[in-house]
């Protein structure tokens, strides 16, 4: 039975392919870089707005969140990250706001392409920030496991935006120049009105000899009669 449903199955596949125009395949195999790049936004729209969420105004964001990370961390990551939870319990309701307020302008700026590249930048330095201070580098010195949360949620946002980071553009070809509607192209000179432009300066000179030997009345050349006179 499976060996006859697998050609069936095949066969159906490849005509739903078929059916399917190129370009649409293409849409639908990924939302490409830019897709990717709004996704990032989006996610820091949300930590935004969980970081306005009311409780996240009170010392809870604090003793509940950033100090206890700071457990069995060496003092080079510890010291700092309980330093900068003593100062912000002093005037909390500021700096969530703060916190909150950058978050959004990040993923603001994310969607729009002319503040893609600052947007961005912020985003990694803002990461590493919260990730040293507010995880304590995820608890990577403390030997804990990936199941606990290492590296940290926060340094991944850094490492996307790097690999989400716009490509230098190449400048397009410019199209060969085309003359003005109103202006006609210059034709190239020419020695008298009857040659062309690709005639040769000898048949030129031949046929303003024609054209003044038949003006002065002469039946042909003064050379060929002077080579008719010569040999009689």
């Amino acid at each position: 039975m499976l060996s006859l449903a697998v050609p069936r199955l095949r066969s159906r596949w490849e005509s739903l392919r078929r059916a399917v125009p190129g370009e649409r395949l293409q849409r639908v195999a990924g939302p490409g870089r830019r897709g990717l790049q709004i996704c990032l936004g989006l996610v820091w729209l949300l930590d935004a707005a969980l970081q306005y969420q009311p409780f996240m105004f009170g010392p809870f964001f604090v003793t509940q969140g950033i100090l206890p990370a700071t457990a069995d961390n060496p003092s080079i990551v510890a010291g700092p990250a309980t330093w900068a939870s003593h100062v912000m319990l002093r005037h909390i309701v500021i700096y969530n706001a703060i916190f909150a307020t950058v978050q959004l302008l990040i993923a603001a700026g994310i969607f729009f392409r002319r503040t893609l590249r600052p947007a961005l930048a912020a985003s990694i330095i803002w990461a590493l920030f919260v990730w040293w201070f507010g995880e304590s580098l995820g608890g990577m010195l403390t030997g804990s496991s990936p199941l606990e949360g290492v590296p940290g949620a926060v340094v991944l946002y850094a490492l996307i935006a790097v690999m989400l980071w716009p490509a230098a553009r190449t400048p397009a070809h410019q199209p060969a120049s085309r003359p003005h509607p109103g202006r006609s192209e210059p034709r190239p000179r020419t020695c008298c009105g009857s040659c062309s432009g690709e005639a040769s300066a000898t048949t030129c000179s031949s046929r303003i000899t024609v054209h003044l030997t038949r003006s002065l009345g002469f039946s042909q050349s003064p050379t060929a009669s002077l080579a008719g006179s010569s040999r009689s």
